[in-house]
């Protein structure tokens, strides 16, 4: 069973709730093991929410921040969620990029 650890960022935190937990359901269909937390961008920790995550997507409104937290990331991908799957909250499109990125089956 694959597993991934995925760290969605937004401005307030609510979107990438919902995203989240479209994942979620996604991943169980696949049976994927994943691990999302969703945060805001001033709530995250680079020891609790960085670190363990394999992939870090971030909200099209704050794109701004990408090469601040790609510092902070190291060699970690980086991405922002394409706008279109963000709106929609499509959870199984963001996850297939995932996998995608990671090169995962």
């Amino acid at each position: 069973m694959a597993k991934l650890t995925v760290l969605l960022m937004c401005s307030s935190g609510m979107s990438s709730t919902i995203i989240r937990k479209n994942m979620e359901t996604a991943a169980q269909k696949k049976g994927i093991d994943l691990t999302v937390t969703a945060k805001a961008e001033s709530a995250v920790s680079i020891e609790r929410d960085i670190v363990p995550a394999d992939i870090i997507l971030l909200a099209p409104q704050i794109r701004y921040i990408k090469n601040d937290i790609q510092k902070k990331a190291g060699e970690k991908p980086v991405e922002i969620m394409e706008m279109r799957e963000y709106g929609l909250g499509d959870g199984e499109a963001i996850l297939k990029k995932c996998m995608k990125i990671l090169d995962m089956k």
